[in-house]
């Protein structure tokens, strides 16, 4: 019989009794949302970004601000254009009145809160926020930096990524913070600025107690039928699934780089997002589009997952395989040195593609994508055809194969080298046309 999974996590000395998080966002934004974050079983609640009053744009929003993808096709299901700024709750009564309620409810829960602030480049108005929300009781802190839209305050000062995106002002602002805080301080970081690592490391050395990664990147949709842009008046938040292999591999990036622990947030919409980002190094995990395509039912569908994945895999706590996987800096060498790119009919590639004649049901989804013409239909004998002097390795037949029918094995031994699932295994050296 199996022991019982235990997903309680621990991120910059705080208890969480799991690590699905509600991101900052509409999920989170008032008393009445996060009682329904509570009771769908978040573990925290990131509060909706407050603004400070000298940030005027705050509150205003085009009309829609959340447009599903769904019309572009199954694989847009998970994604939107969103325009959404900060909470229309003005600072005196947010802080005032909503977080106090909050942070008693999350209390009874066993929920950490975790507040969100938003400024300028005036340092005092971030202080004085950081000193309010600390007051209201609120866990630990997150410092807004990830906002993609550009916003500008009465002075003229720009807000968001801007502020990220300026590493002196940044380490500013979190060393003003942290020195007015006894909280723990999160930055929440963008993806549209690179090289991820590099400012991780600047937020780091400011003081950060901890990252989140990442706040949505700007994308634009074109209605073709109505020749127009789609949704709102220009670029917008651009959240769903697709984003996640762009969010994790900065994720990763960032974790072979700072010490501090890295939130993964973007794109998650199922448990196997969620394990991605906790297999990679991440502690939480934050939910925002999932919910608001969803509905609050989604986190107990993820948790359930996450759960069902842990009593598979034999692991009795999320630590037992949080940064397993640990993916290699392409700057330093890699696992396996690639094989001379000559063409495959002057020296063999060191791979051969392998069919599985009972799995294969003839599809040509395999022979119609194939660049090369290395796999063909024969007629006569009804069966796919493999030329191994055209094939050039690329592997894309294996990917795309739904049968399993298709592995890439080393050409000599016929030793795996990829079928479709984990990572590439490393090939034999000194093969012809190898290395």
């Amino acid at each position: 019989m199996s022991k019982k999974v235990d997903l309680r996590v621990t991120m910059c000395g705080l208890s969480f009794k799991n690590p699905v998080l509600a991101a900052s966002s509409e999920v989170s934004h008032d008393a009445r949302d996060v009682r329904r974050c509570v009771e769908s079983g978040f573990g925290g609640v990131v509060l909706k970004t407050c603004a400070h009053e000298h940030v005027p744009i705050a509150g205003r929003r085009v009309v829609p601000n959340m447009a599903s993808l769904r019309f572009l096709g199954r694989e847009f299901v998970g994604s939107a254009v969103c325009d959404m700024i900060t909470s229309n709750i003005r600072p005196d009564e947010y802080i005032g009145e909503q977080v106090p309620q909050i942070v008693e409810l999350c209390r009874k829960a066993d929920v950490r809160v975790i507040g969100s602030i938003a400024a300028s480049h005036e340092v005092e108005d971030w202080i004085e926020l950081a000193r309010r929300f600390s007051l209201a009781g609120v866990d630990m802190l997150e410092v807004n930096m990830s906002c993609p839209h550009k916003l500008l305050t009465r002075e003229g000062g720009e807000v968001g990524m801007a502020i990220g995106a300026d590493p002196e002002l940044a380490t500013r602002i979190i060393r003003a913070v942290k020195a007015a805080t006894h909280l723990p301080v999160a930055v929440k970081m963008t993806p549209n600025l690179e090289p991820a690592g590099y400012y991780a490391g600047v937020y780091e050395k400011a003081g950060a107690d901890a990252l989140s990664a990442h706040s949505t990147p700007l994308g634009l949709v074109i209605d073709t039928e109505r020749e127009e842009v789609f949704g709102t008046y220009s670029a917008g938040y651009l959240p769903g699934r697709a984003f996640v292999p762009l969010s994790l591999g900065k994720v990763a990036e960032m974790v072979r780089t700072v010490r501090v622990p890295v939130s993964g947030t973007g794109g998650i919409i199922e448990a196997e997002d969620a394990l991605q980002y906790i297999l990679v190094g991440c502690p939480t995990i934050q939910l925002c589009t999932a919910v608001l395509i969803y509905g609050y039912g989604v986190v107990g569908k993820i948790l359930k997952g996450i759960t069902r994945w842990m009593e598979i895999k034999g692991y009795r706590g999320i630590e037992e395989f949080r940064g397993k996987v640990k993916p290699q800096d392409p700057e330093e060498i890699p696992l396996w040195e690639p094989f001379e790119f000559l063409p495959p009919d002057v020296a063999l590639p060191p791979a051969r593609i392998e069919i599985d004649k009972g799995k294969c049901t003839l599809c040509r989804t395999c022979t119609d994508a194939c660049l090369y013409r290395a796999l063909e239909i024969d007629g006569k004998n009804g069966e796919v055809m493999f030329h191994n002097d055209r094939c050039y390795n690329c592997g894309m037949c294996v990917g795309l194969c739904r049968k399993g029918a298709l592995r890439l094995v080393e050409r000599e031994t016929g030793d795996l080298v990829w079928d479709g699932r984990g990572m590439q295994k490393k090939l034999l050296p000194g093969r012809e046309g190898g290395v």
